[in-house]
């Protein structure tokens, strides 16, 4: 009898404690939820910062930079050997898949032209796509008529990037499967197209955007901005030494 108590106890003592441990397990935690597409416009701050990074490659190919393609111009002159964009043009030696920059490194493309011009008009898109159907809190439908706006003038910008570098590019007006084939990537369009279609998507951004921004609001898209950069694509249009059609 002695012996049936002590195995009892000895029973006891040994399934309360594993069954407490069994129920207090504290290695079974819920992994937090991950973040998806709809996060990224869940409400008008997150709108906003996904806009943003849409101009994400307008400080990297603006018209003043050191490797500027406009200083392939008559106006200034390089040697041969110093392997500079203006340098590059001038000669011939240019081409969409030179990835030579700054640095030297053949990693990096910041100050490539077709590579990230494309890419970011890939993040334009994308934008595009998800603004009407993910419907943001706080995103009203004049907030969503400038976003629109200012991805039209993004759009335009960066075809004309390609275009002023390349000549006659491919035109991408919406987003594409990222497993999109070669054979399905559009070809390149003729000059006159794309200007065409660069001054339309500008027009579309200046009928909305307006005129002047707030100083919280410096470096979006005006319609100004718009203004000027059409001005820009049709004098370009206009010039035998970048449409084409060289003088005899």
């Amino acid at each position: 009898m002695k012996l049936l108590k002590k195995i009892t106890h000895i029973t006891q003592a040994l399934l309360i404690p594993c069954c407490l441990l069994t129920s207090c397990n504290y290695l079974d935690v819920i992994p937090p939820a991950q973040a998806d597409f709809d996060d990224t416009m869940k409400d008008e701050a997150a709108t906003l910062s996904f806009l943003y990074t849409c101009y994400g490659y307008v400080p990297r190919c603006q018209v003043y930079d050191f490797k500027a393609y406009e200083l392939s111009a008559d106006e200034v002159i390089f040697p041969k050997d110093w392997d500079m964009y203006g340098q590059q043009m001038a000669w011939g030696t240019i081409s969409p898949s030179y990835y030579k920059v700054w640095s030297g490194s053949q990693t990096s493309d910041d100050f490539n032209i077709w590579t990230p011009s494309y890419n970011w008009i890939g993040y334009v898109h994308h934008f595009l796509s998800l603004i009407d159907e993910l419907q943001p809190t706080g995103v009203t439908e004049e907030d969503k008529a400038q976003y629109k706006a200012e991805c039209y003038f993004l759009e335009a910008y960066y075809h004309f990037r390609v275009l002023q570098a390349f000549g006659p590019c491919p035109i991408i007006p919406e987003k594409v499967d990222p497993n999109i084939t070669n054979e399905e990537i559009p070809g390149r369009s003729h000059f006159d197209y794309c200007v065409d279609w660069i001054v339309q998507k500008l027009d579309d951004a200046a009928a909305v955007l307006p005129a002047v921004r707030e100083t919280a609001d410096l470096g979006r898209a005006t319609s100004t901005i718009a203004k000027c950069l059409k001005a820009r694509v049709l004098l370009y249009a206009a010039s035998p030494l970048w449409n084409g059609s060289f003088p005899t």
